[in-house]
């Protein structure tokens, strides 16, 4: 559509629907001037779906929130070398250094980032993955999963569903804590009725006691 002949026309149709509206002469009829504003519109909005639907073509469509307290600023920086090495994009919630920081901080962030649909998935990484899964999971919505191994990982994903993964940084290897991250990213939810009907029992839990 965009390199066609029938655009190229359109284009030149918007382009004198311009110089003459700047030239100010008022015998355009109104709903010439509606018709050519709501094309103009249609290419726009075209244009970004066409831009976002690419750019999740070339990643997989996942984007994914990340982010570590010190304890866990080496091992996120692999696992980022890991993604980038994937074409999986990601948005980096910190820590910039190994600076001493509260995990609950960057845990938090990295969960609202998630439950409010910025992110599809996440990864969150202390010294032992604890504290910050423990954070991650007071906001509602959030299933985080506290893995030490590959099994672990696709259990969460294909029983639980689980939305953030956690880690911990002093506590893995880096070829183990990669592996974990793969399998985590790669395994769908199974999508089963059993499985689903305890993820909404979980959901009912956070509808009854949280505070609002």
């Amino acid at each position: 559509m965009f390199g066609s002949c029938e655009y190229r026309c359109w284009v030149v149709g918007v382009a004198h629907f311009r110089y003459f509206c700047d030239s100010k002469m008022d015998y355009l009829p109104k709903a010439y001037i509606s018709q050519q504003v709501m094309h103009r519109q249609r290419f726009i909005r075209l244009s970004r779906l066409r831009k976002r639907i690419n750019r999740k073509e070339r990643s997989g469509g996942n984007m994914l929130a990340i982010g570590s307290d010190h304890g866990g600023f080496e091992l996120k920086e692999l696992v980022k070398e890991y993604l980038n090495r994937q074409n999986i994009p990601y948005q980096d919630y910190g820590t910039c250094s190994t600076a001493a920081v509260d995990y609950s901080d960057i845990g938090l962030e990295v969960a609202k980032g998630v439950a409010a649909g910025e992110a599809d998935t996440g990864i969150i990484i202390c010294g032992t993955g604890i504290g910050i899964s423990i954070t991650a999971n007071k906001v509602p919505g959030i299933r985080a999963a506290l893995c030490t191994d590959s099994y672990m990982a696709r259990m969460a994903r294909e029983h639980n569903n689980a939305n953030i993964l956690a880690l911990g940084g002093r506590v893995l290897g880096p070829e183990l804590a990669l592996d974990i991250v793969k399998t985590f990213i790669e395994t769908p939810f199974s999508h089963s009725p059993r499985h689903q009907a305890r993820i909404d029992k979980i959901s009912k839990i956070e509808e009854r006691y949280c505070i609002k």
